[in-house]
């Protein structure tokens, strides 16, 4: 009875993990321009739910060291939603998804 209920339990972690990462995370900012007096809106879907996930706005093509973070916010835990940022100099930018203890992804 033991094997069984490891065995359900495997699979059912197996079923919903790979829901989960199945579809993958949608993230763009609401323009493509801005001027230096608006703020930047990023628009999220299918994050994985954890609070102490975030979002970050990098300089274009710079690596994901903390240094190069411009501005960034924590999720709170949303799976949908969207956060503003405070305005940002003139620039190119990236959005990033950045999930807990793992690296952040990159979105133009």
């Amino acid at each position: 009875m033991k094997l069984k209920n490891i065995l359900i339990h495997f699979l059912l972690f197996i079923a919903l993990g790979t829901k989960l990462y199945a579809t993958p995370v949608s993230i763009e900012m609401d323009k493509e321009s801005y001027s230096t007096d608006e703020n930047p809106i990023v628009s999220v879907e299918n994050m994985l739910g954890d609070e102490k996930d975030w979002i970050a706005i990098y300089p274009k093509e710079s690596s994901n060291d903390w240094e190069n973070v411009l501005r960034w916010d924590w999720t709170d835990g949303f799976i949908n939603g969207s956060l503003t940022f405070e305005r940002l100099p003139v620039g190119e930018y990236e959005a990033r998804d950045c999930f807990r203890l793992r690296s952040c992804n990159l979105y133009g």
